[in-house]
């Protein structure tokens, strides 16, 4: 178990944060806090593996001033913050151990920026992570929030639950990092979760995934044709 301090003002999205964790399963919420005095006064009888930290507190950065008299102790903070402040983000980034999330964001996204954060705790898992890099700004993708893929020459476009993202990465090696059981081609330049195939038409040579409307290639006709066969 991870084990969690959270560090936020907002009692309404410390309940949210809470859920979250309880539903991934693997974290362990040890403390929480609404105030820098009450943190300080707490944290000296936590040895936490995480703290996930409101950049505004009582002040516009009293988030990061808490960081920094952190330092020493060396524990991987998280911050959260409604305001995508540009030089908020900067000053986070220039700290060790440290990573950024804008809200609101899903829990697989809270799960995938902690695998980044903290590789060590996950073994293996934390390689399944995505970290997708625009501009200075990184976004964590957790597979499991990953609907579909489509390559375009040197691109690749990611279609998430909540948003879309254009990287230059090949299709190939994004197959390589999602989950193999999870994942299917319905084309050759489209990778679609199966388990969001809503429709398949064949006469008009196309897959409803989610919402979305996707081609189907010739090719791969006669093979959702079987997988679909056996499944029903």
């Amino acid at each position: 178990m991870i084990k969690v301090v959270i560090v936020e003002d907002d009692m309404m999205f410390v309940w949210k944060l809470e859920q979250m964790l309880e539903e991934l399963g693997q974290y362990e919420v040890i403390g929480t806090y609404r105030d820098t005095i009450s943190f300080k006064q707490g944290i000296s009888h936590h040895t936490p593996d995480l703290i996930l930290m409101d950049v505004r507190l009582e002040t516009e950065r009293s988030g990061l001033d808490l960081a920094v008299q952190l330092i020493d102790r060396n524990i991987p903070i998280l911050f959260l913050t409604q305001y995508a402040d540009e030089k908020l983000y900067e000053e986070a980034f220039q700290l060790l151990n440290t990573s950024f999330l804008v809200k609101p964001f899903h829990k697989f996204t809270l799960d995938a920026a902690t695998h980044l954060l903290i590789p060590e705790k996950f073994g293996s898992l934390a390689a399944t992570c995505l970290s997708i890099k625009i501009g200075r700004k990184e976004y964590p993708i957790h597979p499991k929030e990953v609907c579909w893929v489509e390559s375009t020459r040197n691109y690749c476009t990611i279609q998430t639950e909540q948003k879309q993202f254009v990287i230059k990465r090949s299709l190939k090696s994004l197959k390589a990092i999602l989950p193999e059981d999870s994942f299917i081609f319905i084309h050759k330049s489209f990778l679609v979760k199966k388990d969001l195939i809503k429709a398949i038409d064949y006469k008009a040579q196309t897959v409803l995934v989610g919402k979305d409307t996707l081609p189907l290639g010739r090719t791969y006709v006669k093979f959702l044709h079987k997988l679909f066969e056996k499944i029903g």
